[in-house]
Order: C-alpha cells, then structure tokens, then sequence
C-alpha cells in the first residue's frame, strides 16, 4: 500500500476495527523502536557526532515524546479492538502527540542545515524538500483522525453500527479469526514472528551495529566495507529466499512467477524485493523473509487492465496474518494483470459449477 492507496482508504475506506487496532499496535511498537535506536545511537556516537545539533535536554525530551506516543498507541488498540469510545480518542491524541514530535523534529532538522553551510539560510530545494517530507505526515494524521471517529462502539447509536445488530458480533468474530494461529498459517508462513516492517528494521539494526562495532574496533574506514556489505548482503539473502520453495507451493502447479517492486503497511521494498506466484487456485506474495497465500475468491478486487501509468497491481483481502493492501509492480504490468485475471476468471466459474 503507497502513501496514495493509504490516503484513499483513510477518506474513503470503510471503518474497520480490526485494521485500526493493527495499524495502532504497530505504529506503537515503531515508536518505541525508534526510541530504542537513537538511545543506541547516542551510546555509540555520543552528541557532539550528530549531524543534527540538538542539545543534550532537547534529545531527551524528543525520546521521551516518542516513548509516551508509543505507549498512546499501544493501549490505543486495545480500546479499539474493544470497541470502547476511548480506545478512539486515545488514538487520536496519539496521532496528534506523534504528529508534534515528528514536526519538532523535522524542524531542528531543518535548523542544523545552516551549519553545513556556514550558517547560511538552505537553499529553496531544501525548504520545498521539508515541505514535501512534512506533508507526508501531516496529510495522514488529518485523514487517520478522522477514519478513528468514524469507528463503531459499543452501544453508540451511529449509522454505522445500528443498520444490522449482528455487526458488532461480526466484528468481534473476525478479531477472535485474526487471533487464531491454525487460521492464520493457512495464509501466512514466516521465518520471524514480526510483521514486513518489523522484519526490515531488525535485519536494518542488525548491519548498523555491525558497522558501529567495526567502527569501534578497526576505526572509520572500515564502514567503507561494511555498509556494501551488509546492504549486498541483505539483497542477495532476500532474492535467494524469495526464490526458494515455499509450504504453498506444494502440490499447486506455478503457472507463472513475477519478480518486481512494491510496498504494504509502512514498507516500500523496489525490485527485486517482492515475488509474485501465479498458481491456479490463487496467488502468493513474498517479500521480507514472509509468505503470503490469497485464494482468488479471497481477494476483493483485481483491475481488469492496466494503464500505461498505472502504479501496479494492488491486491486487497481481508484474511488473517496477511497485510489488507499489498501493491506490486514490475516491468510488463499488463501481462500480470492479464494472466491473474485469466487464472481468477478459471478458478471461480470452476468453483460455481
């Protein structure tokens, strides 16, 4: 899912608890892990290293932002996916207490440009480039708030709950789906227990404090090894990974394999970081050491053709372990469409005879 499918779904998608109580959890964890990795930082490189010249208080205040949004978001989810009303204001006061900390931020960001250039005023392609960095922020928190008071709660006569009394034992019932680990490995098969961007941000963390601890011991010139390194790495691991069998493509026959670019959830990966499987029951993403199988009954909707700007394919599903929205692209879109769709078309008629 890009930056626009996610502002379309935040506008026009429907209300969804169990989105919105995920999308919380891990937004929170993020914020922790970000705090974690600067007070990692600081420990390596100390403060008169950074490029950004906050002051020691300044540091801390910012950490400690970050943390109390992280815990926000947390217990955000929780009242979500209990329906409750808080659990929605929670959440939006996380956003607003994220949204304050990432501009603070971007800010003093912006102020330690001028020493990199003489205490200089920086140049407009700077300004237009922090303008263009902070709206990717600002747009999704306007449009994240209002997608949390438009959620249903428990005993709250809106529009969107009273129309069928049975919605929120639907709602219930798909979370307690989301939770079953026997549901979920039916779609999902995983090396890590964490999600795509989780995954990215260990394997990231992982050859930053190699490169920190080479540092350290054989001095600066070894980063010149490390970071071509560990970056060529981390690409060649994934491409062997994604090419290698996985549990779902036992006894299915591949009709036909795309390697390409795409993105989900907080993560956007280029070529060859994702993998699409054609089989004849239904298609498999890979991408980040995870595996995900949609049946083509499953998925909610395919475009017919592709345009010569289309952005790719986005694969929408609603099944547990799997991300809501994955969009993938490679080089002759239309042919992937037009092979998914020829397979999708096979599958449900041999299904409704």
């Amino acid at each position: 899912m890009g930056f626009l499918d996610l502002i379309n779904e935040l506008r026009k998608g429907k209300p969804d608890v169990k989105k919105a109580a995920k999308a919380m959890k891990v937004i929170g964890w993020v914020c922790f892990g970000v705090v974690a990795w600067n007070l990692i930082i600081f420990a390596f490189e100390g403060p008169n290293k950074s490029p950004i010249d906050f002051a020691p208080e300044d540091f801390y205040a910012f950490l400690t932002g970050t943390a109390v949004a992280g815990i926000l978001f947390l217990f955000a989810s929780k009242g979500i996916k209990e329906m409750e009303s808080w659990g929605k204001k929670t959440g939006q006061l996380a956003i607003l207490q994220l949204l304050a900390m990432t501009l603070g931020f971007t800010y003093e960001m912006y102020k330690s440009m001028g020493s990199f250039m003489g205490d200089k005023e920086p140049p407009v392609f700077f300004s237009i480039f922090f303008i263009i960095f902070v709206m990717q922020f600002i747009l999704p928190a306007i449009f994240g708030i209002g997608y949390l008071s438009k959620l249903p709660v428990k005993g709250e006569g809106s529009s969107h709950f009273q129309q069928d009394d049975n919605i929120a034992y639907s709602h219930r019932r798909s979370i307690n789906r989301m939770d079953s680990p026997m549901l979920e490995d039916k779609y999902k098969d995983a090396i890590l227990p964490f999600g795509i961007f989780g995954t990215f941000m260990l394997i990231l963390g992982l050859v930053m404090a190699l490169l920190f601890m080479a540092i350290s011991l054989f001095g600066e010139n070894t980063g010149f090894i490390i970071i071509p390194a560990g970056i060529l790495g981390l690409f060649a691991i994934q491409v062997i990974y994604n090419h290698a069998p996985s549990p779902f493509e036992e006894n299915r026959n591949l009709v036909k394999s795309f390697t390409g670019g795409g993105s989900t959830f907080l993560f956007n990966g280029t070529w060859p970081f994702f993998r699409l499987m054609v089989y004849e029951d239904g298609l498999e993403v890979r991408v980040m050491f995870h595996r995900f199988f949609i049946p083509y009954d499953k998925i909610i909707d395919l475009p017919e053709k592709s345009g010569f700007f289309s952005l790719g394919l986005l694969i929408k599903s609603d099944l547990p372990g799997v991300p809501s929205a994955i969009r993938f692209h490679a080089f002759g879109m239309k042919r992937v469409v037009n092979v998914l769709n020829e397979m999708r078309g096979k599958s449900l008629a041999s299904h409704m005879e």
